[in-house]
Parts: C-alpha cells; sequence; structure tokens
C-alpha cells in the first residue's frame, strides 16, 4: 500500500468518496428500494386480508414477502449510512496533475492504451472502465504523475505489464 492509499484511508476512514454519479446513482437506488419495500407491504396486507381462519400465517407466500420486506430494510439501511457519510469527490477538489479519486486515466503498455476512471470500490465496474482504489491497479496509480511507469502484475501465470501514465484528467 503506497503513502497516499495510507492517507487516503486514514484520513477519510468513516466517509465514502463517491462521484457525483455515483452519488445520483445510491440515490436512485434507495427510492427504488422504497418502491419495492412499500409494494412488498402491500402484498403483506393482501395476503393477511385473504387469510382464513384455518390457514396458518407462517404460508410461504407470508414469509417470503416478510423476507423481501427486512431484505429491503437492510439495504435501505446500508445505502441510508453511505449517503449520511458520503463526501463528494468534484474536479474542483482533484489535483490536476496527479492520480486521485475521480481522475480519468490513460495508459500505454504492450503497444495498447487503456482507459480507467478511478473510483470508490462501491462504484466500481471494470467492464465500464471504472477500477477501485482498492484494486490492485487503482492502488499503484493512486498519487502517480503524467509519465509514470508502472509495472502491474495481473496473474501470475503472466509476464508483468509495464504501463506508462500517458493521460490525467
Amino acid at each position: 500500500m503506497n503513502k497516499k492509499t495510507r492517507q487516503l484511508k486514514t484520513k477519510k476512514s468513516a466517509e465514502y468518496l463517491l462521484s457525483e454519479k455515483g452519488l445520483e446513482a445510491l440515490k436512485d437506488k434507495l427510492e427504488s428500494l422504497h418502491a419495492k419495500r412499500k409494494e412488498q407491504v402491500m402484498t403483506l396486507a393482501t395476503l393477511r386480508e385473504q387469510q382464513s381462519d384455518d390457514v396458518s400465517v407462517e404460508d410461504a407466500s407470508f414469509i417470503y414477502a416478510m423476507g423481501m420486506i427486512e431484505a429491503a430494510d437492510a439495504e435501505i439501511e446500508r445505502i441510508g449510512h453511505i449517503l449520511n457519510h458520503a463526501e463528494v469527490v468534484t474536479d474542483k477538489s482533484r489535483k490536476p496533475n496527479e492520480v486521485t479519486l475521480g481522475s480519468h486515466v490513460t495508459l500505454e503498455g504492450d503497444g495498447q492504451s487503456y482507459s480507467y476512471t478511478i473510483v470508490h470500490s462501491l462504484e466500481a465496474d471494470p467492464l465500464s472502465g471504472k477500477i477501485s482504489i482498492e484494486s490492485p491497479l487503482g492502488r499503484q496509480l493512486l498519487g502517480r504523475r503524467l509519465w509514470d511507469k508502472i509495472t502491474f502484475r495481473h496473474s501470475q501465470r503472466y509476464k508483468p505489464l509495464s504501463l506508462k501514465l500517458i493521460h490525467i484528467a
């Protein structure tokens, strides 16, 4: 773990560092979870109304609906915690010539170029080019400057890949 990663983890240990898009995505997910929870509560109420005296409250549909409500509650609580402890990283808060959270970087090596956005693990999506600051490559990139070289070992079976940082935005 390099110096920048240690500083980031100790300084921001209780916070989540998110992009504006990541924050909006979490808010949308929270809204969707509230709607799903409301739907499950209505389903549960319908099941209770349909229940006759000889049918046990513990039937499968009732148990399923309760489980869905509990799962939604847990996820709502988790996302609420994240939103309450989130800090949005904007372009203005980033250092212009150094790779930090939110940087868009282009690496060149082995005759190919690779473009990534450095994000918090909550937003990571490697297939979309968003890599976490906690990933092996993300940790190596934090604090790097333009034209720095990085040796990336992506697997024990392959030789290390030598990459050059050619663009930071």
